[in-house]
């Protein structure tokens, strides 16, 4: 990364006076800005992948990245809603038609799966 933290990837691009240098997964977890969820991280886009797999697969994963990366639960949240409503789509009044529970499953949105997430997610952040 050059001072203004942006990616580079030969020394022909650095022009900061900094030196490139590979890091290992544990020096990046340190490092890095933000702390990636797990230490599977080939390449940027997993850093987005793992937390998303995290967040979709049960309810222990989920209140795990909930509680250890409340940050990145929100973006991830966030982004998995988007694409839930990409294919659900939305009612007359621009509200999400469907959600994922903290199961994992998506269901229709109904006032009791609200419920659901908000009592979990509250459980979770305590």
């Amino acid at each position: 990364m050059d001072q203004n933290k942006q990616p580079v990837s030969s020394p022909a691009e650095q022009n900061d006076g900094f030196s490139l240098k590979k890091m290992t997964n544990d020096e990046v977890r340190e490092k890095g800005v933000v702390e990636p969820p797990t230490y599977y991280f080939p390449n940027p886009k997993e850093m987005f992948t793992e937390p998303l797999t995290l967040f979709r697969y049960d309810i222990g994963s989920r209140g795990r990245l909930l509680r250890e990366h409340p940050e990145i639960y929100q973006m991830v949240k966030t982004e998995d809603q988007r694409e839930i409503d990409r294919f659900y789509g939305k009612d007359n009044q621009g509200n999400s038609t469907h959600v994922r529970i903290p199961e994992g499953f998506v269901v229709a949105r109904t006032p009791n799966a609200d419920r659901l997430i908000d009592r979990f997610e509250k459980a979770m952040s305590k």
